[in-house]
């Protein structure tokens, strides 16, 4: 029998060229296992759909925790189309069309009073949920009281945890700055509690930088790993003359701040890499101990800035060049950095280059600069045949 392209569903198409393959004595059964990810208490445990021959019909079972859902599809060949929740099939040949009767009608929707009351249920888990989430914070934050410092309102992180007779822990660099307990005020003794030791192994503990706005919690093995990257942490501003400590996430916004007259750093961040520059010096302006400084260079890539620094130490008569990242140790393994001091700029001629590791935000100066061994290290006597001396009119000076 001819019949129009079917405008069902792939599946149902499939499932019909099955049925007309088979003999009538033939019925086919599928089994499919589904999983619900819902929080809800009523699972699924299986569909089975019975397929047979046209004129047996096709039946979908449908068995779940809470009762039963049937309904009954006749597929006689032809055009299926969804018509109000329900199935009905066109045969061209016959020149009609039939109605949905009650056995053809798909009754696996769920009823609307049925699916208001799982709907209320998982409203009702949830909330047991939240409140369930929120007792457990309220008593992590119990047991990091009970174990705070009443002096400096730190929590220990290594044992032994002194405390007085009473119990009331204090932390070990504080103890040996008081005699007294800080909460009963009796006289301290060399006892330590073994409760603490056991809550502080067990317990999250916060970052020392949350008063700057980080909400980070750790296990006692990790939170010195974090710390010593975090994003809040203090660091020192870039710039030489600077002593100003500003949250990391803030450093940029400090550097480039234009309210001051004299903004910390020259910003380049718009510029692409490679960059290149040119730099001049005067003798004249070395200070007593013959160093000499320069601005540093705000560079960006990936959305993480990078500085440029340049530093003539009068004392070993060294000259650096490093790039500097707003970032830890840990970080700055993932970049490096190719610096090169050259005469000319397109020549190697009178050159000098290094490539390696950049140097974190941390490490401020030549002298911590030499300990790590970060950037080009060029001997004043090199750095006097790189630059070229400028002999214009009522001018000082040598550029590189």
């Amino acid at each position: 029998m001819a019949s129009n392209p079917s405008p069902s569903s792939s599946s149902d198409v499939e499932e019909e060229e099955v049925d007309n393959q088979l003999p009538e004595s033939q019925p086919v059964t599928k089994k499919i296992k589904y999983q619900i990810e819902n929080p809800s208490k009523y699972q699924v445990d299986e569909v089975s759909a019975h397929t047979a021959h046209a004129s047996h019909g096709k039946t979908n079972s449908v068995r779940g925790g809470r009762g039963e859902v049937r309904g009954t599809v006749c597929v006689r060949g032809g055009m299926q189309q969804m018509h109000q929740g329900g199935m009905y099939h066109r045969e061209r040949n016959m020149g009609r069309t039939e109605e949905p009767s009650s056995s053809q009608v798909i009754k696996g929707e769920v009823e609307p009073a049925e699916l208001a009351r799982v709907q209320a249920k998982l409203r009702e888990t949830e909330l047991e949920m939240q409140s369930q989430k929120q007792e457990n914070e309220k008593f992590i934050k119990d047991l990091q009281k009970s174990v705070e410092c009443p002096v400096c309102l730190s929590i220990p992180r290594a044992p032994p945890v002194p405390c007085c007779q009473n119990g009331h822990v204090i932390c070990s660099k504080c103890r040996e700055k008081v005699d007294v307990c800080g909460i009963c005020r009796i006289t301290m003794t060399n006892c330590v509690s073994q409760v603490a030791t056991t809550i502080i192994q067990k317990i999250q503990h916060p970052c020392d930088f949350k008063i700057s706005g980080c909400t980070t919690l750790c296990s006692i093995n990790s939170i010195t790993a974090h710390e010593e990257r975090c994003g809040f942490r203090p660091v020192r501003c870039p710039h030489w003359a600077c002593d100003e400590n500003v949250p990391l996430t803030n450093l940029t916004s400090h550097v480039i701040n234009m309210e001051f007259s004299d903004s910390c750093a020259d910003n380049y961040m718009a510029k692409p890499l490679p960059y290149q520059e040119e730099i001049e010096y005067t003798r004249q302006l070395d200070d007593q101990d013959g160093n000499s400084f320069w601005r540093p260079s705000l560079l960006q890539l990936n959305n993480i800035t990078f500085y440029l620094q340049v530093e003539k130490n009068g004392k070993n008569k060294q000259w650096y060049f490093y790039v500097q990242m707003e970032g830890a140790a840990s970080e700055c393994d993932h970049y490096e950095a190719l610096v090169s001091v050259s005469k000319y700029p397109n020549s190697d001629r009178h050159s000098i280059s290094y490539h390696g590791k950049v140097c974190p935000i941390d490490i401020k100066g030549a002298e911590e600069l030499d300990a790590d061994g970060y950037g080009l290290n060029v001997r004043d006597a090199v750095m006097e045949k790189i630059f070229i001396v400028d002999t214009s009119p009522d001018v000082e000076g040598l550029h590189a």
